[in-house]
């Protein structure tokens, strides 16, 4: 039923669309003489018409194909972006680009009120962002291939700012500061961008130096203390020859959670940062760009919901868990079960009952360069461009989380590193502390690339290619005080207060090229093929003081091991352009089909989360690869005014890595549970995506988009109950943290407000802009865990801006989640069989704000 109305929606949006589209003169609005809004010049000016381009072109490389692209400059709508993106990594209009691709411009970011990264999943079909429990990693899903955010387990989607490639994205969720475009592109990405793409990239441009002194000031209060600030400054150091720009921007809340039992507010927001290039143009061939980032981020974990699990579901063994619970509840002064219950259940999504002292912090640092030389013309290679991208970058992120989501210290998990880490035990032992000493995590990495672009053949054969070296070195530490009640008594094997250790030492180098020929003026052919080694390296262990010897045996864990693993990754793609005179008949400005078949593999490695030395922990896992087919076209329609585009693809995935807990045998008579990676299930996934955008009636913007995702497991056998433990094989199950159907529409109206004898400067536009998201039913974890299943739901954002001063100045009100959906995103699923409970992390209620803003 859902399903149906969805597609109801979508289909009257889109004729509405049309019939805006056949009444429609093709003429902007007159504006007596005051310019009109940025994002309405963006839709209204083609190439040749002014500067309003979607996207700022940096590279001479980038300009000279917006201008050579010869099947749509002629026909490209005056009033549909042309968008120029980089998913071949050339530059290269979307609707000639047969792959699938969303690009999001720098204004789009700034109307839908777009901060963070993980965001853009309401704009993005078959697109889902987590944040992580501390609200601070990224765990990013395309087409049902994602990642859990460790340093052990590789990426499903490659995340890249200016062509660097952020390997590890603990302690980070990427505030968006002073971006070009955003590409998400979709389906394996493993040609050109190389392992750990298997669902496909996002691909982060930031703005670079401009000669001419511009900058820019944004001001943004809302709801829950709610302050974020912006301030941009580009400077012309010498002309034409040096420039630079910098952006300081801040992102406060006080929090929108509720903890009642430290009378303190949870799920807040609390970064600084900072973003500054340089761009060196000694001749008119050469360009060198640096750039460098800063950012802090101090805040308070995201607030539990917490759900209990009856005891009497979990499998018989587990008697030590409860009874250490039990005195653990006991020593706090509540009651078994009833307190403990009550504690847990009593919590609302945005009224929670957390009784640790939690924290999240993380500081991120990195520079980057790209030198590009425009060699032009040599011997029968015609605009031959040499480019060298060299970049360092590190994060250190620490955090203290509440692990059962209840008002009394059953479990804490801590990576904050050295000081007291257990600061209290109940019972005997209060007031005891042990400092393991350990440090925080760090993550460090180095990138080198060569790359070559050009063209032969009178420019009927484009090619890329190039060379990579990838360099990290990675550590965290993650303690675990469960049980203190039954340290000295009562605590079961292995759960006593602990510290593991766990550092990886990785490397990779690749080669790839990839090449498309166009042997007509309607068939085009690419072919491409990298080849990859990666080294990875773990050292895991584990310390546990406080266990004794004959009552809760500490666990021996003592691991190093370190394997090659290789992989070849082919790509192929046919591209089929409606010749002009077969459009003139079909009323239509451009269509292109293309089929692509590409291959993607994530990396192999070791499971550095156990806390066993169970044999299933000490073995690699191998690398997870993936073959994809996906059909699909890109068209322009009527007067140039609407753009159409659908891909369907089929992915099958082989040795798919899936994380789960096991019961880890430590010995002949004691099990206790492990969370390990495994190779045990490949997988089919088909699936599509329809997007669309124009200007159906003049001063109107619109978009739409709308993904399907139908993924399941062909065979899964030796998984376990997540609630029992029993053995069982989830052939057949459905993908879990995913929506079947994603959906999005945003329109937007700019309407010139009457002269009515005001000064002039306060002449200008008012634009109402509209967001509406729509997430499928997801299930989280596993479909035993009916307390884990979300709803669908709908999420409405609302945005209306007065843009004045010759649109040299901004004021706009937003109202995002205006229908105040209760919906999570996160959650934590470890507990049925340790704290006898699950957790829950929602996201923001109803927010209002305004926010204020200046450019010159």
């Amino acid at each position: 039923m859902q399903t149906t109305r969805l597609c109801q929606i979508f289909a009257v949006v889109v004729v509405l669309s049309l019939i805006g589209a056949s009444r429609a003169q093709g003429q902007a609005p007159e504006s007596g003489g005051i310019e009109a809004p940025s994002s309405y010049l963006e839709a209204v000016e083609g190439p040749e018409s002014g500067p309003g381009v979607a996207v700022e072109v940096d590279s001479a490389e980038a300009q000279a194909a917006q201008a050579k692209s010869s099947r749509t400059d002629r026909k490209v709508a005056k009033n549909v972006d042309e968008i120029v993106v980089y998913a071949r990594k050339r530059a290269e209009l979307l609707e000639n680009t047969p792959v699938s691709v969303t690009a999001l411009s720098e204004e789009t970011l700034r109307v839908t009120g777009t901060t963070r990264l993980d965001q853009i999943q309401n704009l993005v079909p078959n697109l889902s962002i987590f944040r992580g429990i501390s609200g601070q990693t990224l765990s990013v899903n395309v087409r049902g291939v994602g990642n859990f955010p460790t340093i052990y387990f590789d990426q499903g989607v490659g995340v890249y700012v200016d062509g660097v490639y952020l390997s590890r994205n603990q302690g980070s969720v990427l505030d968006i500061v002073d971006v070009q475009q955003i590409e998400v592109l979709r389906g394996p990405q493993g040609t050109l961008f190389g392992k750990n793409t298997l669902g496909g990239a996002i691909n982060i441009t930031t703005i670079k130096p401009k000669d001419e002194l511009e900058g820019f000031f944004l001001m943004r209060a809302g709801s829950y203390g709610q302050i974020d600030t912006r301030a941009t400054l580009n400077v012309p150091i010498i002309k034409d020859v040096l420039a630079a720009r910098a952006t300081f921007a801040t992102f406060k809340n006080s929090g929108y959670v509720y903890n009642e039992t430290r009378d303190e507010y949870l799920s807040d927001r609390n970064s600084l940062n900072f973003l500054g290039s340089l761009r060196f143009t000694p001749t008119d061939t050469v360009t060198l760009d640096i750039t460098g980032n800063w950012s802090k981020s101090q805040s308070r974990p995201q607030g539990a919901k917490c759900t209990y699990i009856p005891p009497e579901n979990i499998t018989p063994g587990f008697e030590a868990v409860i009874d250490s619970i039990d005195a653990t509840v006991t020593d706090a002064g509540g009651t078994f079960p009833d307190d403990y219950r009550e504690s847990c259940n009593a919590s609302t999504p945005f009224r929670v009952r957390n009784d640790a002292r939690q924290l999240a912090i993380s500081e991120s640092a990195g520079t980057w360069g790209v030198l590009s030389w425009d060699v032009g013309d040599l011997s029968v290679v015609e605009d031959l461009v040499l480019s060298l991208r060299s970049s360092w970058r590190e994060q250190y992120p620490a955090n203290r989380l509440d692990g059962d989501g209840g008002a009394f210290p059953v479990s804490i998990v801590d990576n904050l590193g050295g000081g007291p880490f257990v600061e209290t035990l109940a019972g005997p032992n209060a007031g005891s502390s042990v400092n393991l000493g350990g440090d925080t995590g760090f993550q460090r990495q180095i990138q080198q690339e060569l790359q070559v672009n050009g063209s032969a053949w009178d420019g009927r054969l484009n090619f890329v290619g190039g060379a990579f070296a990838f360099w990290e070195k990675a550590m965290t530490t993650t303690g675990l005080t469960a049980f203190p009640g039954g340290v000295l008594g009562t605590t079961p094997v292995g759960l006593s207060p602990s510290l593991g250790i766990t550092q990886t030492d990785n490397w990779d180098w690749a080669i790839y090229a990839q090449g498309t020929a166009d042997f007509t003026d309607w068939l085009s052919l690419t072919a491409g093929l990298r080849y990859t080694e990666e080294k990875k390296g773990l050292h895991r262990t584990l310390e546990q003081p406080l266990a004794i010897p004959g009552i809760n045996d500490p666990l021996p864990v003592d691991f190093d091991g370190d394997r090659i693993f290789t992989d070849w990754t082919p790509t192929a793609s046919l591209a089929l352009q409606t010749p002009d005179e077969w459009l003139d008949v079909v009323n239509l400005d451009h269509l292109m089909g293309y089929f692509t078949y590409a291959k993607g593999f994530r990396g192999g490695g070791w499971n550095g989360g156990a806390r066993t030395s169970d044999v299933r922990t000490i073995e690699p896992f191998l690398p997870e690869t993936m073959n994809s087919f996906e059909w699909g076209f890109k068209s322009i329609f009527y007067e140039r005014r609407l753009s159409l585009n659908f891909a369907f693809f089929l992915e099958d995935r082989t040795d798919q890595q899936i994380p789960q807990i096991i019961t880890a045998v430590v010995s002949p008579v004691v099990e206790v549970p492990d969370v390990i990676v495994s190779n045990a299930a490949g997988s089919t996934t088909r699936g599509f995506e329809i997007e669309t955008q124009g200007q159906p009636i003049d001063g109107m913007l619109f978009d739409a988009s709308v993904g399907y995702l139908d993924g399941k497991f062909d065979d899964f056998p030796g998984t376990q109950n997540a609630r029992t433990g029993e053995p069982l094989n989830r052939a057949g199950e459905r993908f879990t943290f995913l929506p079947q159907w994603q959906a999005h529409i945003g329109v937007q109206y700019s309407v010139e407000l009457p002269d009515v004898d005001q000064p002039r400067w306060l002449q200008g536009w008012v634009t109402p802009r509209i967001d509406w998201t729509y997430q499928g039913d997801t299930q989280y974890w596993a479909v035993e865990l009916p307390e884990l299943l979300q709803p669908a739901y709908n999420l409405v954002n609302f945005r209306l801006s007065y843009d004045f001063n010759d649109n040299f100045s901004q004021i706009a009100f937003f109202a995002n989640n205006l229908l105040d959906s209760e919906y999570f995103r996160d959650s934590l699923a470890i507990g049925p069989r340790l704290t006898l409970a699950v957790l829950k992390y929602y996201d923001p209620p109803r927010w209002f704000g305004v926010e204020v803003s200046h450019r010159f």
